[in-house]
């Protein structure tokens, strides 16, 4: 069909072969210091040292950097980028309800609502939380005139941003995930967290500290990006992540780029903490756990199938 007609013939059954050690080598890659005006350092010292060994280390695999290169843009592009994002909230988890089936105790976004809203309710959606969806289920949907303009400007930028990677002969751009390492849980006060643009701690739902633009970049222009570790913060051992971006259609050449980058830094980590799921929920280092309260909480069951698909 028409929404699909570019794809055909650039998928591929098995991505696997393009997992390149040498795929730097000789690679155009473009180093993101700004996006809309925005600069994308001097939130946390940890990830801007991480991100700089991580463009060094590049250089060192035979990679040809330009250093630096914006994506142009203003307020407005921002703005769009920001509305684009918020207008899927709620379709998304409608979809998401619906899947369970009749016999789910919420079939859609607005039940969530309605139910965390009763009096007696013992596991309510938090107050930030419930805002953040409560402002979800007002939007309108696809045909808003806002939500219109805004995918009218995401049109321009994705304009821009494919003559920025053309014009230039950059194979990617890469920019850090995110100006800060992961925030505290809402609610939470965690002293040892730094990000210079962050509101006052405990934060609510929604914040995400810094420019949120490095993770909705792709997500809203629909350009291709992969994330791989470049480090730990010093402070709290958080992961600390890179992104190549390029342009649609262009995954098996991201593919090798991350790959090799991520064979020459050997930057992961694994968590030291696993979900339990299933049996092993049941049992701790200190003998059987409490039975979980899950199936008697109108949401438990929503938690645990979260879990169910974090191991899968």
């Amino acid at each position: 069909d028409p929404a699909t007609e570019a794809s055909a013939g650039k998928s591929f059954d098995d991505y696997t072969q393009f997992l390149d050690p040498n795929g730097l080598r000789g690679a155009r890659v473009g180093v993101v210091r700004s996006v809309f005006g925005t600069p994308l350092s001097g939130d946390n010292p940890d990830v801007d040292a991480a991100f700089n060994n991580a463009v060094a280390e590049m250089q060192r695999q035979g990679a040809v950097v330009t250093d630096p290169v914006s994506i142009a843009g203003g307020e407005a592009e921002m703005a769009a980028v920001g509305t684009a994002d918020s207008y899927w909230v709620k379709p998304g988890l409608d979809e998401y309800f619906a899947a369970f089936g009749e016999s789910a105790p919420v079939h859609s976004l607005a039940d969530v609502i309605a139910a965390s809203e009763q009096p007696g309710v013992v596991d309510k959606v938090q107050p930030s939380v419930l805002d953040f969806l409560i402002t979800a289920q007002a939007l309108g949907d696809f045909t808003d005139p806002a939500y219109q303009s805004a995918l009218a400007t995401m049109g321009s930028v994705r304009a821009a941003l494919q003559g920025l990677i053309a014009e230039n002969g950059f194979d990617a751009l890469v920019f850090p995930s995110s100006t800060c390492v992961a925030p505290p849980l809402p609610g939470v006060v965690d002293p040892a967290y730094q990000c210079a643009s962050a509101p006052p701690q405990p934060l609510p739902f929604g914040v995400v500290p810094g420019p949120g633009l490095p993770g909705l970049l792709a997500p809203t222009t629909g350009f291709p990006a992969i994330v791989v570790p470049a480090g730990l913060s010093s402070s709290d051992g958080l992961p600390i992540g890179v992104t190549f971006l390029g342009q649609p259609f262009s995954e098996p050449t991201l593919l090798g780029l991350a790959f090799a980058f991520e064979q020459a830094t050997k930057a992961r980590r694994p968590p030291d903490f696993v979900v339990p799921t299933g049996a092993a929920a049941a049992t701790s280092a200190n003998g059987p756990a409490a039975s979980s309260p899950a199936l008697s909480q109108p949401f438990g069951w929503l938690l645990d199938d979260m879990r169910r698909e974090l191991n899968r």
